[in-house]
């Protein structure tokens, strides 16, 4: 089902924060990539954002499975990159799932 783009947060059993829209993970919904074209930008200029501005703490690509995993050891940090994320897709009205 279509729903507007909206990040979670989590926190993993060891302590690391992740987020991401978990509303239909077998969708284009949970797919990295999908913040991206969000926010209009390259997939290699997502991964650079991530880096220089949101201060991720752990980033790896995993090519034979096309995953990118990122996550930070502060909350606040998490937090920041997630509300950046959902204000301009509530902005853009960015739909997934269809």
């Amino acid at each position: 089902m279509a729903h507007l783009y909206r990040m979670s947060e989590w926190e993993t059993p060891t302590g690391k924060w992740m987020c991401n829209d978990v509303e239909e993970l077998g969708t284009d919904a949970g797919k990295w990539w999908t913040a991206a074209r969000v926010l209009g930008i390259s997939t290699t200029d997502f991964v650079l954002l991530l880096i220089n501005e949101f201060k991720v703490s752990h980033i790896k690509y995993l090519r034979d499975s096309n995953v990118l995993v990122y996550w930070w050891n502060d909350i606040a940090a998490c937090r920041k990159f997630k509300n950046y994320i959902n204000a301009i897709a509530r902005k853009k009205q960015f739909i997934v799932g269809e």
